[in-house]
């Protein structure tokens, strides 16, 4: 089960073209809060090659630890799809049903957050669940996911129920190209999602 409180490793890793590191993100329910941390291990002895780092917000409020804080919240976003290592950048995508999808790009060498992108900033849900399966990537190092039922209004950067293509440039993850489905409406009123 990926609904609370069920905690560790939640999507698939990746282990570096090298076969020397294994890259996880595991779902931390002990103190300070609940929070995600990426996770770089040697693929030798199962050793930190860096120390973990968190992904995203941790919560810090123990009184109400599932406050929001921001676009991605660690209680109800669960990280389902499969990570992707592409150009020593870690592509870590997330969905939580009535949450925003959000993917967050991670510098593999360091573990420090590069970029960060909702797929649907001004709407609704949107997830990045993908049946497991991680984003794609091109050798132009262009990333390619799809997104759960929810808003879909591309002139506002809602992307919901759609195949995206998307660029990290500079400290910025940005649309290139997008298809989303004539039926997208009718997808979103049976809770179905575009590629599950």
């Amino acid at each position: 089960s990926t609904n609370d409180p069920e905690w560790g490793i939640l999507g698939t890793p990746v282990v570096s073209a090298d076969k020397s590191t294994l890259y996880v993100v595991a779902w931390h329910g002990d103190a300070p809060g609940l929070r995600y941390m990426v996770h770089a291990l040697n693929m030798q002895n199962g050793a930190h090659r860096l120390p973990p780092k968190l992904v995203g917000v941790g919560s810090t409020d123990p009184s109400n630890p599932c406050r929001n804080q921001s676009a991605f919240n660690p209680c109800v976003h669960k990280q389902r799809a499969a990570l992707l290592l592409s150009n020593d950048v870690l592509y870590v995508g997330f969905g939580g049903d009535g949450n925003r999808g959000a993917l967050f790009a991670i510098d593999a060498k360091t573990l420090d957050q590069r970029a960060f992108w909702s797929s649907t900033p001004s709407g609704g849900d949107g997830g990045i669940w993908q049946s497991g399966q991680g984003p794609a990537a091109d050798a132009a190092g262009n990333v390619y996911l799809m997104t759960g039922n929810g808003s879909f209004d591309a002139a506002n950067g809602n992307y919901g129920n759609s195949v995206v293509k998307l660029a990290l440039e500079g400290n910025q993850i940005v649309v290139k190209d997008f298809f989303t489905p004539c039926n997208f409406q009718f997808l979103n009123q049976l809770d179905l999602d575009l590629g599950v």
